[in-house]
């Protein structure tokens, strides 16, 4: 009995099921000329990019311009099943003084 615990190497993909995951989030650093292009209802593409050797996950308008990037509970299970290839795609819930929540959610 070592009654410390805590090791493990917290890697757990098996435990999300990428299938049902959903995200309710602000988009970080949005882009204020392409949120003048979106209202509530678009879709927003969701792909898994990487910046400064890390992995980010980016909202993309129809047109191809990244609307801002996904942060948040939830983050690494989303990153997981990006990788994992599973698709998801953004809601806009709403957009307000250069802000815009959005619903991450499974498939294209």
């Amino acid at each position: 009995m070592s009654g410390s615990g805590g090791g493990g190497n917290g890697h757990t993909p098996d435990q999300t099921d990428c299938s049902t995951l959903t995200l309710t989030t602000h988009l970080n650093s949005p882009k204020p000329a392409v949120l003048k292009t979106l209202k509530k209802g678009n879709k927003l593409a969701i792909e898994l990019q990487t910046h400064g050797g890390k992995p980010i996950v980016v909202a993309k308008a129809a047109q191809g311009q990244v609307a801002g990037s996904i942060t948040g509970a939830g983050l690494a299970k989303l990153i997981g099943c990006l990788q994992q290839g599973f698709p998801f795609h953004a809601v806009v819930i709403s957009i307000a003084g250069g802000g815009c929540e959005v619903s991450v959610q499974p498939g294209r």
